[in-house]
């Protein structure tokens, strides 16, 4: 007998899989073990519930996962081997009873405790039965061959993993993992991390909520398993690259004459070479939010071309040529047909507050990555931690309440990122607070005395 028709011989548990409408941890932990596979550059596939809770295929092996949660205590031998009220089996009873000699399967009971054996907890995140002392290992053959019915078990294949699961937020572990997996499988973050998270999630869930029965192999690996190739593609679907509009582009400029085409291939080139620019990522930004908002009357990419030309030429620094400006028209235009969208990430530069009474004056410069803000360790607080961070967020337009030992109408705030300058200031003119954004080359390019004017201004760049 072949190992798919093993494999298919094997009893189900199906039972598991009506009750898991709800994304559960084993689910999860699920998702965990097919972003190691795929990191390992493994072929695989993964089951969702139906011979057992995970099931890992390849080749050559068959690993079945019990996934086992507890919030005190500790599995030993004794209760692993202990059937439960109204159970047929204990909880190694029924992982073994998934075992052939015949086959390279491994058996693994995965818990967030670790195993206790006589009275020690045992520290090894992997921990295999076969290697535990005689004594144990002779008791826990025997209740085994007695439940089971067996002449003799083998236990070198069957392990006790150790996984600190976080319970609590098991969402936010998978997610920092997957996203973090992207970056080293695709050399990239992704397009839309919660939207790459949302499919993967998607997709287990519906296969470990199929309640049909299968009856071949083939059916079970459709209906309830997720192959390396399946998961790459969910990966492919969200690199920045596939809905950047870079291949389209291309293609337009070579349906051009041939004088246009070469041209345009050289600015293609140069605008490539400049697609991190601060300045262009704002314009950028402006172009792909004007189609947002008037996509129902561009009608072709002709006529868009000339009309977004009259309207953000003049946005571009010097060194942009017409051709380098066309072909940056045409990108965004089709990075908007094919649904990729812009994320930015705010860094803010520098901070200063002035206190126009005091003629005091506080600054601090940011740089990328995380900025630890910390308490004296001299007198602990009162360093302006709270002050400072309510002042960010004020900044991007929050409602920001101060300490009432804080005379805002005395300061004046001004911001420096995004290759802008915002002012916020008391005007005693008009006796309100006034916002104020100026960019790169000091003009004023926007006015208002409205938190909620700023913050939807902000809306439409970040």
């Amino acid at each position: 007998m072949d190992k798919e028709k093993y494999y298919m011989n094997l009893p189900k548990d199906l039972s598991g899989s009506i009750a898991k409408n709800r994304f559960r941890l084993e689910l999860l932990w699920g998702i965990s073990k097919m972003i190691d596979e795929h990191r390992a550059n493994n072929e695989y596939t993964i089951i969702f519930d139906f011979k057992c809770d995970i099931e890992l295929h390849k080749e050559d092996e068959l690993d079945f996962y019990q996934i086992k949660t507890k919030k005190s205590g500790n599995y030993n031998s004794n209760n692993l081997c202990k059937k439960g009220k109204n159970e047929n089996n204990s909880i190694l009873g029924k992982l073994y009873a998934l075992y052939s000699p015949n086959y390279n399967i491994k058996l693994a009971i995965v818990c967030n405790k670790q195993l206790k054996i006589n009275n020690k907890e045992i520290d090894f995140p992997e921990q295999c039965f076969g290697d535990l002392d005689q004594d144990v290992l002779d008791d826990v053959r025997k209740k085994l061959c007695t439940e089971l019915k067996l002449d003799t078990v083998c236990l070198d294949t069957v392990f006790y993993i150790f996984d600190n699961m976080d319970l609590l937020n098991p969402e936010d572990s998978i997610r920092g993992k997957l996203v973090k997996s992207f970056v080293d499988i695709k050399g990239e973050e992704p397009q839309n991390p919660n939207a790459l998270y949302r499919l993967v999630v998607d997709s287990v869930r519906e296969k470990a909520s199929y309640e049909f029965d299968s009856g071949t192999y083939e059916d079970v690996v459709k209906n309830k398993g997720i192959t390396r190739s399946e998961f790459d593609k969910m990966l492919n679907a969200h690199k920045k690259e596939s809905k950047n509009g870079i291949n389209e582009t291309q293609e337009y400029i070579n349906s051009l004459s041939f004088a246009k085409r070469r041209r345009y291939n050289t600015a293609f080139g140069n605008i490539i070479e400049m697609q991190q620019s601060e300045s262009l990522r704002l314009i950028k930004i402006k172009i792909y939010n004007y189609i947002a908002e008037h996509e129902d009357s561009l009608d072709d990419i002709e006529s868009y071309l000339e009309e977004i030309s009259k309207l953000f030429d003049d946005d571009f620094d010097v060194e942009f040529t017409d051709d380098m400006k066309s072909v940056q028209y045409i990108i965004i235009y089709y990075m908007y047909a094919s649904g990729g969208i812009f994320i930015m990430n705010v860094i803010f530069d520098k901070i200063y507050i002035f206190d126009v009474v005091k003629k005091e004056a506080y600054s601090t410069e940011f740089k990328k990555g995380v900025n630890i803000i910390t308490s004296s360790d001299i007198d602990g607080t009162d360093r302006g931690k709270s002050v400072l961070l309510r002042s960010l967020y004020h900044a991007l337009g929050a409602d920001s309440h101060f300490d009432s030992k804080w005379r805002e109408k005395d300061k004046v705030y001004i911001f420096i990122f995004l290759r802008w300058m915002i002012k916020i200031f008391f005007d005693l003119s008009i006796s309100k607070k006034l916002f104020k954004i100026f960019n790169a080359k000091g003009n004023l390019i926007f006015t208002t005395i409205h938190r909620s004017e700023l913050a939807d201004f902000f809306g439409k760049f970040i």
